[in-house]
């Protein structure tokens, strides 16, 4: 999740950059986490949306900070629709990316559901997680998919948003994190089966154990 500062100081210094210069920063730094780790799996989020009702009013923050550009918007929507290209010219190349836009609800199943989630999440996290992964195979949610777009219900509200209008309230935060939660999910590995953790870990205990009695006697 990445860009923002990128628009908000466009056309105010090297450290800005449009819709354009912003793909290419992104496109870049893609090539060069895959040169390094080329089995690496890498789920990349849109950029969020402003308030731009809040953001015009940015300046009155005690640091006296500019407005938001009155382009950021448009600068944000064209990134995340190229973006969409670029993730798929990224999996054409054999890398594993994927693409999620957290801007709109149209990917989500049901907030009802979510919240069942995080009590059976709770209760029985091991279940919560494979019942999931199940679902998010035959359900519409695809981290993969499309920009949003404006007839798309939009995932914020004003209350979602902090002061000015850029970051987020708690509100903000726990949608984003919901949002994640279903696109990070199917791309964990499977829970051990119960007990093996208990026995991994006594196995590694006693490995220790035993490193260091052999470490005590070689002293001795």
């Amino acid at each position: 999740m990445a860009g923002t500062n990128d628009f908000f100081f466009h056309n105010q210094g090297p450290h800005g950059g449009n819709a354009t210069q912003a793909v290419a920063r992104m496109t870049k730094l893609l090539d060069i986490c895959f040169a390094a780790l080329p089995k690496v799996t890498v789920l990349l989020s849109a950029v969020t949306r402003i308030n731009v009702t809040l953001c015009n009013n940015y300046s009155s923050a005690p640091w006296h900070p500019p407005n938001c550009p009155k382009d950021m918007p448009l600068n944000i929507k064209t990134y995340n629709e190229q973006m969409v290209s670029v993730v798929a010219s990224q999996h054409a190349a054999g890398r594993r990316i994927f693409y999620h836009d957290v801007n709109c609800n149209r990917t989500v199943r049901k907030r009802v559901v979510l919240r069942h989630l995080y009590i059976k999440m709770i209760v029985l996290p091991r279940q919560a997680r494979d019942k999931h992964r199940e679902n998010s195979k035959k359900d519409a949610f695809r981290q993969d998919g499309q920009a949003c777009t404006d007839s798309d219900p939009s995932t914020w509200a004003d209350g979602d948003y902090f002061t000015w209008g850029i970051h987020f309230s708690f509100s903000g935060y726990a949608k984003m994190a919901a949002h994640w939660m279903q696109a990070l999910l199917p791309h964990l590995p499977p829970f051990p089966p119960p007990g093996a953790d208990a026995a991994a870990a006594a196995e590694r205990a006693q490995a220790n154990n035993d490193a260091a009695a052999s470490s005590f006697y070689g002293m001795v």
